[in-house]
């Protein structure tokens, strides 16, 4: 979409094909933004499904059409939020859709029809020391970035600089004692910072923040489990 636009304002386009409202865009807000936008460019917006004009009435049809598209999207979304609570409830793996480090995440296609975790035991054996250093030798976190790092311990992303926030994230993953969690965040109001951080701008460019849930309001679905539960 931003390199079409990027073409259109460039005067690259004179006649744009679209299937039908709904596939230009979700929301009518951005449907008429977007019309006025190619308007503007001089670019002729066709949709396939039916022809519009320039009257009023066929204006106002394009802007019920996207109405109608935006509560679509709307009840598509809650049908799957809905339907993934309820596989979660169930213990289906496919709900999780990610694995951390340690794991890799087998799809239902891959899998067969069932998705699972699979354990990678190169990174396994990274993992386990880890809760080992902290919970029985007490060391702090950055104590645990200088020996992984020495080790030359890859991430997942192939590199080597270990940070304190992701030991702390692993400590706290619930899927290394053997359950995923589902829905233990929610995304939020973003609360503006009272100074920036350095190096950073003040103000995000995501309109939202994510917090965690209360423990008891989320869904733990079993996995493999790469250390004991007692530590």
């Amino acid at each position: 979409m931003e390199r079409l636009r990027d073409v259109s304002a460039a005067g690259g386009l004179e006649r744009l094909y679209v299937h039908s409202p709904a596939r230009l865009a979700r929301t009518s807000a951005s449907q008429v933004l977007l019309m006025d936008e190619f308007h503007r460019a001089g670019v002729e917006v066709v949709f396939l499904n039916r022809q519009l004009g320039q009257s009023p009435e066929e204006e106002l049809l394009l802007q019920v059409q996207g109405m109608v598209a935006e509560y679509e999207r709307a009840q598509i979304l809650e049908r799957s939020r809905r339907g993934k609570r309820q596989a979660a409830h169930a213990g289906v793996g496919s709900v999780l859709g990610g694995a951390p480090y340690g794991d890799h995440y087998i799809s239902k296609p891959l899998g067969g029809g069932v998705a699972r975790f699979d354990l990678i035991a190169p990174h396994a054996e990274v993992v386990r020391p880890v809760f080992i250093w902290v919970g029985q030798e007490r060391v702090s976190s950055g104590e645990v970035c200088r020996r992984v790092q020495r080790a030359g311990e890859p991430r997942r992303d192939g590199q080597t600089t270990w940070e304190r926030s992701v030991v702390w994230g692993r400590l706290k993953n619930p899927a290394y004692k053997g359950t995923a969690g589902f829905g233990t965040t929610r995304l939020g109001a973003l609360k503006r910072p009272l100074r920036a951080q350095r190096g950073r701008a003040r103000q995000s460019r995501q309109p939202h923040a994510s917090a965690e849930v209360p423990r008891e309001e989320g869904i733990f679905v079993p996995v493999p489990a790469l250390i004991a539960v007692e530590l």
